[in-house]
């Protein structure tokens, strides 16, 4: 997460948040985590914390100001995913899940 700030490429941040997300993606329906998974979740939203914020700090400037609020609601999600995976709570964490993942969605219906 540190580094991520310092990355220079729109695309290449979107590359570290689709490697980062589409594994936990396919577990937001579980309804239970293991606490690997939910390891892997906190690790998940701390990269995406970053990105989202370099995304909306770095990248937004020129674009439609939808961008800077998806970049801002995907920070949002990533910060209740966290939370929900450093309490393991299993309901909010395939909520968080699914939230991040409908804010990439409709921003990539968007501005892809």
């Amino acid at each position: 997460p540190d580094q991520i700030p310092q990355i220079d490429k729109l695309e290449e941040v979107m590359r570290v948040q689709a490697a980062t997300m589409d594994p936990l993606f396919k577990k937001r329906g579980q309804p239970s985590f293991t606490q690997d998974e939910f390891a892997a979740m906190v690790a998940g939203a701390q990269k995406i914390q970053a990105s989202s914020a370099t995304v909306r700090d770095k990248f937004s400037a020129g674009r439609k100001p939808g961008f800077q609020t998806y970049a801002g609601d995907l920070n949002k999600h990533a910060g209740e995913l966290l939370a929900a995976a450093q309490a393991g709570d299993a309901t909010q964490a395939g909520a968080a899940l699914s939230a991040a993942r409908d804010t990439c969605r409709g921003c990539h219906r968007e501005y892809r």
